[in-house]
C-alpha cells in the first residue's frame, strides 16, 4: 500500500476526525457505570491522539518523500549497524560518454512522475545495488550540444530519489539560470540514500549495501554511458541536503578525482547516521573537518557550504571546516540569517547555489 498516496491520507484524516468526535462525544454522553464511561472515554482520547499523530506522520513523510511503503518505515528502524571501518573505494577513470552497446550502463530511461525527470531502476555491477536513478535534463536536451555539465543530488535522511529534484526547484532554477547564461546547460541526476531501506552510510561496510560504490561508480557510470556529459570532474558538483549534505561533502573530500565541486546545504561536520557515527574512532576519522584536513588529500577541493542561524550548527560546522582548508582549497561559507531545516528554505537558497557554481566552472 502506498502510504504518501492521497486516498491513504484522506482516509487518515476522515478516521482521525470520526474518532475524534467519537471521543468528544463519549466525554458527554458515554453510557453505563461510572468504571464504564470512564474506559470508554479514556480509550476513544488515547485512540483519538494516536490516530492523530498518525496521521501527521503520514503527511510530513507525504511532505518529504521518505517512505513509500509502511514496511519501508520499519525495515529503515530496524536494521543492523555495522560497528568496523569502512572498505576503502576507489572511483572508476572517468571516460568518454561513448559506450558500447551491450554495456551494462546502457539502459532504458522512462518518464517518472515528476515533470521533465527520467527514471531507471539500475542494478550496479559494482555495488550489487539495485536503485532508481533520476535525471531532469533542460529544454531542448541535445547530445549532439554536448557535453553537459552534471549536478548530483543527494537527499537527506531518509530519501528517495524522487524526493529532491522538484523539491528543491531543479525545473524552475537550473532552466532559468542556463537560459541567463549564468550556468552552463546542465544535466541533474538523483539517487535514493536509503538502500534497502537502510539508514545513510555513504560507504560501504561489511554486511550493508555498498552505498560509496553505488554513488561514486554506478550512477556516474550510468550517466556517462547515456548522456553526454563532460568528463572533466569540475563540470560534476555533488550537493545534498542533511544527511545529504554531509555525504555529499565527505565524498567530494575523498573522491576529489570525480567530483570537482560540492555544495552543501545545511549539513554537518560529524556523522550522526550509519556505520560512520556508530564507533567512536570511525566517527571520529570521518568527521568532515579531518577528511579536509587530511594530509594525503593532494587534489583541491572546492566547497560551498551553506547554513542558517536558526538551524542551529550548521554556520559553526560550515566555518569549522573552512578553517581546515589545505592551500590551494576554495572553501566558501553562505550564512543566512533566517531559515530552518527543510526544503521551503533550500528551495530559496538553491539560486544562490547555481550561481556559485556557475561562477565557478571552468566552462562559463
Amino acid at each position: 500500500m502506498d502510504i504518501t498516496s492521497t486516498p491513504v491520507i484522506a482516509g487518515a484524516i476522515i478516521i482521525t476526525l470520526a474518532m475524534t468526535a467519537l471521543a468528544i462525544f463519549l466525554i458527554y454522553r458515554a453510557p453505563g457505570g461510572r468504571f464504564l464511561r470512564i474506559l470508554q472515554r479514556l480509550l476513544a482520547i488515547v485512540a483519538a491522539c494516536v490516530l492523530a499523530v498518525t496521521t501527521g506522520a503520514l503527511m510530513v513523510n507525504r511532505h518529504f518523500d521518505f517512505f513509500k511503503q509502511a514496511g519501508d518505515a520499519f525495515e529503515y528502524f530496524s536494521v543492523f549497524v555495522p560497528k568496523g571501518a569502512p572498505t576503502e573505494v576507489v572511483a572508476d577513470p572517468i571516460e568518454p560518454s561513448s559506450t558500447p552497446e551491450d554495456s551494462p550502463y546502457k539502459v532504458n530511461f522512462v518518464d517518472s512522475d515528476e515533470e521533465g525527470i527520467k527514471k531507471v531502476s539500475f542494478t550496479g555491477p559494482t555495488s550489487g545495488i539495485t536503485e532508481e536513478i533520476r535525471v531532469w535534463t533542460p529544454r531542448g536536451y541535445d547530445p549532439s550540444k554536448g557535453p553537459y555539465n552534471v549536478i548530483y543530488l543527494l537527499p537527506g535522511n531518509p530519501g528517495r530519489a524522487g524526493a529532491i529534484q522538484t523539491a528543491i526547484g531543479v525545473q524552475k532554477w537550473v532552466q532559468e539560470a542556463i537560459d541567463a547564461g549564468t550556468l552552463p546547460p546542465t544535466i541533474v541526476v538523483s539517487t535514493s540514500m536509503n538502500i534497502f531501506g537502510q539508514a545513510t552510510d555513504c560507504a560501504d561496510f561489511t554486511g550493508r549495501p555498498k552505498v560509496e560504490s553505488w554513488i561514486v561508480n554506478d550512477v556516474p557510470n550510468v550517466i556517462r554511458a547515456n548522456y553526454n556529459v563532460s568528463t572533466n570532474k569540475d563540470d560534476w558538483t555533488i550537493t545534498g541536503v542533511s544527511a545529504g549534505a554531509y555525504c555529499s561533502t565527505r565524498l567530494a573530500l575523498t573522491h576529489p578525482d570525480v567530483f570537482g565541486a560540492n555544495v552543501w546545504f545545511h549539513g554537518y561536520n560529524t556523522p550522526i547516521d550509519g556505520g560512520l557515527a556508530n564507533n567512536p574512532s570511525v566517527r571520529d576519522a570521518n568527521k568532515l573537518t579531518a577528511l579536509v584536513a587530511n594530509k594525503d588529500r593532494e587534489i583541491p577541493v572546492r566547497l560551498l557550504l551553506i547554513g542558517s542561524k536558526e538551524d542551529p550548527g550548521t554556520i559553526e560546522d560550515a566555518n569549522a571546516i573552512k578553517a581546515k582548508a589545505k592551500p590551494g582549497d576554495r572553501i566558501d561559507v553562505l550564512p543566512y540569517d533566517k531559515g530552518g531545516h527543510g526544503w521551503k528554505n533550500w528551495y530559496k537558497q538553491f539560486p544562490a547555489a547555481l550561481k556559485w557554481i556557475g561562477e565557478n566552472s571552468v566552462r562559463n
